[in-house]
């Protein structure tokens, strides 16, 4: 099917159907859908249409979508990109670097995105791109337009020296097999003050989320070697964590307080409310989109940003 052959079944001219599936305010809007008709009709619609869409998109790229974590963020970035008349498209990559570049080429070639926002990737280097990356992560990533750097390790810190500042020596973690990173933090946090590191009290789970923090709160309970104080990896484990210990009898915060990260929507609503580290929250949300637009616009935004995070205390480390 030709222009003109289509502009012939329309009963228009050619410039008449060039201007229809370019959205020129020149033609009427009934001249535009009996074009779009006779177009679909014959299956060439999708061939012809070439208007620009009138929003900005961005594109972003989150590990997964069944994390309150990451979905919190994501509804974030919906709202904030949303204030300013862009819309959103969403697709996770599976902790996988190959499906990650692949989401990315996909934005870049094919869907014709104004931006993306690559969350949490731990690739250290992505291809050549025209398509503005921003990277959101704890690390830095090579050729992208920004960096905004997750500081984890002071909070780590900051939530170690809590404990030990109200006289509680006995520290321990549990994470699982993707939280490794924050493992790593915590051994360095417990050196870092002087504490003896007590590999007994540490357990990574092999499950996830709740069904992860209860397996490694029963890990701890059944060796018989329960700490006076927990560091959990993400509030979900913490959640499951904290069943396992009501269900046990196990009172939070007068038998074992808890700390955790991430500080998703429900921590201010669990019984008791979670003590976590905030990470991405509204302030990381805000930066990106107001980098966003300063690149969009031509602005000489700074290369990397870092951006602390916040320990809020709540009801599950009380000190008595």
């Amino acid at each position: 099917m030709t222009l003109t052959k289509l502009a012939r079944i329309a009963n228009v001219s050619v410039s008449t159907a060039s201007k229809a599936f370019s959205m020129s305010s020149d033609i009427s809007e009934l001249t535009r859908e009996e074009v779009f008709a006779a177009a679909r009709a014959n299956g060439c619609f999708k061939k012809f249409f070439n208007a620009k869409y009138p929003k900005y998109i961005a594109a972003v790229i989150c590990p997964e979508l069944n994390s309150r974590y990451y979905s919190d963020f994501c509804f974030s970035m919906q709202k904030h990109f949303g204030e300013v008349n862009f819309d959103v498209c969403i697709s996770s990559y599976g902790f996988s670097d190959a499906a990650a570049r692949d989401r990315i080429e996909y934005y870049e070639k094919y869907a014709d995105v104004d931006v993306i926002v690559l969350l949490d990737s731990q690739t250290e280097h992505l291809p050549p791109h025209e398509t503005p990356i921003i990277n959101i992560s704890s690390r830095n990533i090579e050729n992208t337009d920004l960096n905004i750097i997750l500081d984890m390790e002071s909070p780590m810190d900051e939530a170690v020296k809590y404990f030990i500042n109200s006289n509680i020596y006995d520290i321990g973690f549990i994470g699982e097999k993707l939280t490794h990173n924050k493992l790593l933090l915590f051994k360095q946090a417990i050196l870092n003050n002087k504490l003896s590191l007590n590999e007994e009290t540490v357990y990574i789970s092999g499950e996830r989320f709740e069904k992860g923090g209860y397996d490694a709160a029963q890990h701890l309970l059944s060796s018989g070697r329960l700490p006076k104080a927990l560091i959990c990896a993400y509030d979900d484990m913490a959640f499951g964590a904290v069943k396992l210990f009501n269900e046990k009898g196990i009172h939070i915060p007068s038998d074992v307080k808890i700390i955790s990260f991430d500080n998703i929507s429900t921590s201010a609503y669990s019984v008791p409310s979670l003590s976590s580290v905030e990470f991405l929250g509204k302030k990381a949300a805000e930066l990106t989109v107001s980098s966003v637009l300063d690149i969009l616009n031509g602005g000489s935004s700074e290369k990397n940003h870092t951006l602390s995070a916040k320990l809020i205390l709540r009801e599950s480390s009380e000190i008595q």
